[in-house]
Protein backbone atom coordinates (compact mmCIF):
# COMPACT_ATOMS: atom_id res chain seq x y z
CA UNK A 1 0.00 0.00 0.00
CA UNK A 2 1.25 3.37 -1.22
CA UNK A 3 1.91 6.09 1.64
CA UNK A 4 -0.86 8.78 -0.13
CA UNK A 5 -3.64 6.32 1.41
CA UNK A 6 -2.34 6.73 4.91
CA UNK A 7 -0.42 9.61 6.98
CA UNK A 8 3.61 9.12 7.44
CA UNK A 9 4.20 7.21 10.48
CA UNK A 10 0.48 7.13 11.44
CA UNK A 11 0.55 3.25 12.63
CA UNK A 12 -3.53 1.74 13.00
CA UNK A 13 -3.77 -1.20 15.60
CA UNK A 14 -6.13 -2.64 14.03
CA UNK A 15 -8.43 -5.75 15.82
CA UNK A 16 -9.87 -8.77 14.71
CA UNK A 17 -12.51 -10.31 15.86
CA UNK A 18 -12.28 -13.51 14.11
CA UNK A 19 -12.45 -16.45 15.05
CA UNK A 20 -9.05 -18.14 16.44
CA UNK A 21 -8.37 -20.93 14.20
CA UNK A 22 -8.14 -17.92 11.13
CA UNK A 23 -5.44 -16.08 13.19
CA UNK A 24 -2.77 -16.99 11.43
CA UNK A 25 -4.53 -16.24 8.03
CA UNK A 26 -5.13 -12.69 9.25
CA UNK A 27 -1.79 -12.11 10.55
CA UNK A 28 -0.32 -13.41 7.50
CA UNK A 29 -2.48 -11.33 4.98
CA UNK A 30 -2.03 -7.75 6.91
CA UNK A 31 1.49 -7.42 6.81
CA UNK A 32 1.88 -3.62 5.66
CA UNK A 33 3.89 -1.71 8.35
CA UNK A 34 1.15 0.75 8.64
CA UNK A 35 -1.06 -1.89 10.47
CA UNK A 36 -0.46 -3.62 13.61
CA UNK A 37 -2.79 -6.87 13.92
CA UNK A 38 -4.31 -6.98 17.07
CA UNK A 39 -6.61 -10.08 17.98
CA UNK A 40 -9.30 -11.07 20.34
CA UNK A 41 -8.65 -13.19 22.81
CA UNK A 42 -11.80 -16.10 23.21
CA UNK A 43 -14.58 -15.04 25.62
CA UNK A 44 -13.50 -11.30 25.73
CA UNK A 45 -15.60 -8.78 25.41
CA UNK A 46 -14.98 -6.42 21.57
CA UNK A 47 -14.99 -3.19 23.37
CA UNK A 48 -13.47 -3.80 26.52
CA UNK A 49 -10.68 -5.34 24.36
CA UNK A 50 -10.60 -2.55 21.56
CA UNK A 51 -10.45 -0.10 24.22
CA UNK A 52 -7.77 -1.44 26.21
CA UNK A 53 -5.40 -2.31 23.34
CA UNK A 54 -5.81 1.30 21.95
CA UNK A 55 -7.18 0.11 18.67
CA UNK A 56 -8.20 2.71 16.29
CA UNK A 57 -10.12 0.18 14.02
CA UNK A 58 -12.41 -3.08 14.01
CA UNK A 59 -12.51 -5.84 11.78
CA UNK A 60 -15.14 -8.20 12.76
CA UNK A 61 -16.36 -11.17 11.36
CA UNK A 62 -20.17 -10.84 11.81
CA UNK A 63 -21.42 -14.76 11.14
CA UNK A 64 -20.64 -16.23 14.33
CA UNK A 65 -22.26 -13.21 16.62
CA UNK A 66 -25.50 -14.95 15.56
CA UNK A 67 -27.93 -12.06 16.45
CA UNK A 68 -25.83 -9.96 18.62
CA UNK A 69 -24.66 -7.30 16.11
CA UNK A 70 -27.39 -4.83 16.84
CA UNK A 71 -26.25 -5.22 20.75
CA UNK A 72 -22.88 -4.62 20.00
CA UNK A 73 -23.17 -1.35 17.66
CA UNK A 74 -25.25 -0.20 20.47
CA UNK A 75 -22.54 -1.13 23.16
CA UNK A 76 -19.96 0.91 20.61
CA UNK A 77 -21.99 4.18 20.88
CA UNK A 78 -22.80 3.74 24.74
CA UNK A 79 -19.02 3.24 25.32
CA UNK A 80 -17.43 5.64 22.79
CA UNK A 81 -19.59 7.48 21.17
CA UNK A 82 -18.46 7.44 17.90
CA UNK A 83 -18.06 4.88 15.40
CA UNK A 84 -14.55 3.58 14.34
CA UNK A 85 -13.74 2.33 11.46
CA UNK A 86 -15.59 -0.90 10.96
CA UNK A 87 -15.15 -3.61 8.41
CA UNK A 88 -17.61 -5.98 8.80
CA UNK A 89 -16.98 -9.35 7.38
CA UNK A 90 -19.71 -11.90 6.05
CA UNK A 91 -20.69 -14.41 4.33
CA UNK A 92 -24.38 -15.20 6.09
CA UNK A 93 -26.03 -11.96 6.12
CA UNK A 94 -27.60 -9.79 2.88
CA UNK A 95 -26.26 -6.44 2.94
CA UNK A 96 -30.42 -5.36 3.66
CA UNK A 97 -29.75 -7.77 7.09
CA UNK A 98 -26.68 -4.81 7.76
CA UNK A 99 -28.46 -2.16 6.60
CA UNK A 100 -31.70 -2.43 9.01
CA UNK A 101 -28.65 -2.15 11.88
CA UNK A 102 -26.17 0.51 10.69
CA UNK A 103 -25.72 2.98 7.83
CA UNK A 104 -23.05 2.16 4.92
CA UNK A 105 -21.58 5.42 5.57
CA UNK A 106 -20.67 4.62 9.49
CA UNK A 107 -18.86 1.20 7.91
CA UNK A 108 -18.03 -1.13 5.28
CA UNK A 109 -19.12 -3.76 4.65
CA UNK A 110 -17.27 -7.27 2.43
CA UNK A 111 -18.67 -10.87 1.89
CA UNK A 112 -16.04 -13.53 2.33
CA UNK A 113 -15.55 -16.23 0.25
CA UNK A 114 -15.28 -19.92 1.57
CA UNK A 115 -11.42 -19.58 0.05
CA UNK A 116 -10.13 -17.38 1.97
CA UNK A 117 -9.28 -15.67 -1.40
CA UNK A 118 -10.70 -12.43 -0.21
CA UNK A 119 -7.59 -11.95 2.32
CA UNK A 120 -5.49 -11.18 -0.72
CA UNK A 121 -7.51 -7.63 -0.83
CA UNK A 122 -7.59 -7.14 3.22
CA UNK A 123 -5.35 -4.05 2.98
CA UNK A 124 -6.84 -2.27 0.69
CA UNK A 125 -10.27 -3.42 2.64
CA UNK A 126 -8.94 -1.53 5.83
CA UNK A 127 -7.57 1.30 3.79
CA UNK A 128 -10.20 2.20 2.40
CA UNK A 129 -12.17 1.81 5.61
CA UNK A 130 -9.88 4.27 7.16
CA UNK A 131 -10.40 6.46 4.08
CA UNK A 132 -13.80 6.49 4.62
CA UNK A 133 -14.23 7.36 8.22
CA UNK A 134 -11.68 10.00 7.58
CA UNK A 135 -13.66 11.57 4.76
CA UNK A 136 -17.00 11.48 6.64
CA UNK A 137 -14.95 12.96 10.46
CA UNK A 138 -14.25 15.51 7.91
CA UNK A 139 -17.45 16.25 6.85
CA UNK A 140 -18.66 15.88 9.60
CA UNK A 141 -16.56 18.84 11.01
CA UNK A 142 -17.32 20.77 8.26
CA UNK A 143 -21.00 20.53 8.90
CA UNK A 144 -20.78 21.70 12.76
CA UNK A 145 -18.25 24.14 11.20
CA UNK A 146 -21.13 25.67 8.69
CA UNK A 147 -23.92 25.22 11.55
CA UNK A 148 -21.96 27.16 13.81
CA UNK A 149 -21.00 29.77 11.48
CA UNK A 150 -24.35 29.44 9.78
CA UNK A 151 -25.78 30.24 13.82
CA UNK A 152 -23.38 33.28 13.54
CA UNK A 153 -24.44 34.61 11.00
CA UNK A 154 -28.11 34.67 11.96
CA UNK A 155 -27.27 36.51 14.99
CA UNK A 156 -25.39 39.35 13.26
CA UNK A 157 -28.10 39.62 10.41
CA UNK A 158 -30.45 39.82 13.19
CA UNK A 159 -28.44 42.53 14.80
CA UNK A 160 -27.82 43.96 10.93
CA UNK A 161 -31.92 44.06 10.45
CA UNK A 162 -32.13 46.12 14.14
CA UNK A 163 -28.93 48.49 13.05
CA UNK A 164 -30.71 49.23 9.66
CA UNK A 165 -34.10 49.93 10.97
CA UNK A 166 -32.94 52.28 13.74
CA UNK A 167 -32.25 54.71 10.30
CA UNK A 168 -34.58 57.33 10.30
CA UNK A 169 -34.86 57.35 6.05
CA UNK A 170 -35.76 54.85 4.28
CA UNK A 171 -32.80 52.21 3.41
CA UNK A 172 -32.88 50.02 0.18
CA UNK A 173 -30.21 47.27 -1.26
CA UNK A 174 -31.28 46.94 -4.74
CA UNK A 175 -29.71 44.51 -7.34
CA UNK A 176 -28.88 46.57 -10.78
CA UNK A 177 -29.83 43.76 -12.37
CA UNK A 178 -33.62 43.29 -12.28
CA UNK A 179 -34.43 46.17 -9.72
CA UNK A 180 -35.26 43.90 -7.09
CA UNK A 181 -34.73 45.02 -3.54
CA UNK A 182 -32.97 42.45 -1.39
CA UNK A 183 -33.31 44.69 1.93
CA UNK A 184 -34.92 47.75 3.32
CA UNK A 185 -35.19 49.14 6.35
CA UNK A 186 -39.24 49.44 5.88
CA UNK A 187 -40.78 46.29 5.96
CA UNK A 188 -44.28 48.02 5.79
CA UNK A 189 -43.83 49.46 2.32
CA UNK A 190 -44.01 45.86 1.05
CA UNK A 191 -47.72 45.88 1.79
CA UNK A 192 -49.54 45.19 -1.28
CA UNK A 193 -46.69 43.76 -3.46
CA UNK A 194 -45.91 40.47 -4.19
CA UNK A 195 -42.18 38.88 -4.54
CA UNK A 196 -40.32 39.74 -6.01
CA UNK A 197 -40.56 43.66 -4.70
CA UNK A 198 -38.79 46.47 -6.81
CA UNK A 199 -37.26 49.29 -6.05
CA UNK A 200 -39.34 51.32 -8.36
CA UNK A 201 -42.83 49.91 -6.53
CA UNK A 202 -41.75 50.39 -3.17
CA UNK A 203 -39.93 53.90 -3.60
CA UNK A 204 -42.70 55.41 -6.63
CA UNK A 205 -45.63 53.36 -6.67
CA UNK A 206 -44.88 52.75 -10.32
CA UNK A 207 -45.42 49.20 -11.97
CA UNK A 208 -42.24 50.21 -15.06
CA UNK A 209 -38.09 51.39 -13.81
CA UNK A 210 -38.39 55.15 -13.55
CA UNK A 211 -36.34 55.87 -17.06
CA UNK A 212 -39.63 54.22 -18.68
CA UNK A 213 -41.88 57.00 -16.63
CA UNK A 214 -39.37 60.08 -17.45
CA UNK A 215 -37.42 59.61 -13.49
CA UNK A 216 -34.17 59.66 -13.50
CA UNK A 217 -32.70 56.23 -12.72
CA UNK A 218 -30.10 56.23 -9.61
CA UNK A 219 -28.56 52.97 -11.04
CA UNK A 220 -28.07 54.28 -14.80
CA UNK A 221 -26.64 57.74 -12.21
CA UNK A 222 -24.38 55.72 -11.18
CA UNK A 223 -23.34 53.79 -13.99
CA UNK A 224 -22.90 57.34 -16.23
CA UNK A 225 -20.93 58.62 -13.12
CA UNK A 226 -18.33 55.65 -13.22
CA UNK A 227 -19.74 54.08 -10.28
CA UNK A 228 -19.38 57.04 -8.04
CA UNK A 229 -21.95 58.12 -5.36
CA UNK A 230 -24.65 60.37 -6.36
CA UNK A 231 -27.85 62.00 -5.25
CA UNK A 232 -30.72 62.83 -7.33
CA UNK A 233 -33.65 65.17 -6.32
CA UNK A 234 -37.02 63.28 -6.94
CA UNK A 235 -40.92 64.36 -6.40
CA UNK A 236 -42.45 60.93 -4.25
CA UNK A 237 -46.20 60.58 -3.79
CA UNK A 238 -47.38 58.77 -1.04
CA UNK A 239 -50.39 56.92 -0.74
CA UNK A 240 -52.97 59.78 -0.84
CA UNK A 241 -51.45 61.36 -4.07
CA UNK A 242 -49.48 64.01 -2.10
CA UNK A 243 -46.24 64.73 -3.24
CA UNK A 244 -43.12 64.89 -1.40
CA UNK A 245 -39.77 66.15 -2.38
CA UNK A 246 -36.48 64.18 -1.65
CA UNK A 247 -32.90 63.32 -2.12
CA UNK A 248 -32.36 59.90 -3.09
CA UNK A 249 -28.68 59.28 -2.57
CA UNK A 250 -27.47 56.00 -4.03
CA UNK A 251 -24.04 54.17 -3.01
CA UNK A 252 -22.16 51.79 -5.44
CA UNK A 253 -21.76 48.21 -4.60
CA UNK A 254 -19.22 46.74 -6.72
CA UNK A 255 -18.49 42.99 -7.54
CA UNK A 256 -15.69 41.14 -9.42
CA UNK A 257 -13.87 43.28 -12.18
CA UNK A 258 -15.65 46.51 -10.27
CA UNK A 259 -18.87 45.45 -12.17
CA UNK A 260 -21.94 47.36 -10.45
CA UNK A 261 -24.05 44.71 -8.57
CA UNK A 262 -26.17 46.14 -5.94
CA UNK A 263 -26.79 50.03 -5.40
CA UNK A 264 -27.54 50.89 -1.71
CA UNK A 265 -30.03 53.76 -1.85
CA UNK A 266 -31.34 56.45 1.08
CA UNK A 267 -34.60 58.34 0.81
CA UNK A 268 -34.28 61.56 2.49
CA UNK A 269 -37.30 64.59 2.50
CA UNK A 270 -36.35 67.41 1.79
CA UNK A 271 -36.53 70.16 4.07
Amino acid sequence: MSGENMQKNDIYRVLFAVPESEHVRYRDALKDSKFQSVFLPDDSDVISHFLSSECRMLVIDIDPLENRLIELIMAFLDRIEVLPPILFLTSEYSRDDIASVIKFDEADVFTKDPNFNFLAILPHLIDKAVRRSRFQSQLERQDFELQRKNETLTEENALLFIAISAFDDPFFVINTEDYTVSMTNRPELKNGFTEPLYCYQMIHGLNLPCRSSGLECTIDSIRASGNSEVSIDHELKDKSGAETRCVLRALPVLGENNRLVRIVEFVKKKT
